[in-house]
């Protein structure tokens, strides 16, 4: 029977240790994005791993990475050779301590990058949220109080599209009295911007490339094969 989801909904570890519990031969198939990769379980293991150039324990590493990828499962996978040889208990749980030690090294680039910019063309606060709204870096003496509900937001930010019919949001403006919050999206990544004066919007915004692109910089870099788990992450540098 095939089995359609989320990694929202479903992590990478349970949906592996979920097919490999039921010890057959399946084939996952994962979709982030314009990226796609392949994972194939047989006899209780997980036998291999693809994303674009990167195969076995490498695809692995990439597709934890990947919070809000799709994924469907198919009980009639097509042949492949084998490419990983370690117990995937033993490779995830390594991945997962990996992947959580280059995020708070990105955490920590993000937080310095936002701090750069903060008193600068009205930018009073920012934070960095991850696609579920969970505070990633902040550059403030204290987090604005309603900071909360801004998270609250981004974490429903999809199903309020998908409850409209006008897809993902990609831009959130919340006007005020005296000042504004700008909401943006790149990748899985939100950034929140406490802004006093809309005019200080556009300058804003021409300030941030580099920060807004380093989501989609690094997906594309580690998909084509990068050769750090740093790397991998987006590190801004």
């Amino acid at each position: 029977m095939s089995l359609i989801g989320t990694l929202k909904d479903l992590s990478l570890f349970n949906l592996v240790q979920l097919q490999c519990n039921e010890r057959q031969r399946v084939q996952v198939s994962l979709t982030w994005g314009q990226h796609e990769g392949t994972l194939v379980c047989a006899g209780g293991e997980l036998i291999f791993a693809r994303v674009g150039q990167l195969t076995g324990e490498d695809a692995v590493q990439e597709l934890l990475t990947w919070e809000d990828a799709a994924f469907h499962v198919d009980p009639h996978p097509a042949a492949v050779e084998r490419n990983i040889s370690v117990p995937w208990t033993v490779l995830l749980l390594d991945g997962v301590r990996r992947v959580d030690e280059a995020r708070a090294r990105h955490a920590g680039h993000l937080e310095a990058s936002l701090q750069s910019l903060k008193g600068t063309h009205g930018l009073r606060a920012a934070i960095m949220l991850n696609g579920s709204g969970e505070l990633q870096a902040a550059a403030a003496e204290t987090v604005p109080e309603d900071a909360a509900l801004v998270g609250f937001l981004v974490g429903r930010l999809d199903a309020i599209g998908k409850s409209l019919n006008g897809g993902a949001f990609r831009e959130v403006l919340l006007p005020g009295t005296t000042e504004m919050i700008w909401i943006t999206r790149k990748g899985d990544a939100h950034l929140a911007c406490w802004l006093e004066g809309r005019d200080s919007l556009a300058s804003l915004k021409a300030l941030l490339p580099l920060l807004l692109l380093s989501e989609q910089v690094g997906a594309d870099e580690r998909v084509a094969g990068g050769s750090s788990l740093d790397n991998r992450v987006g590190d801004l540098g």
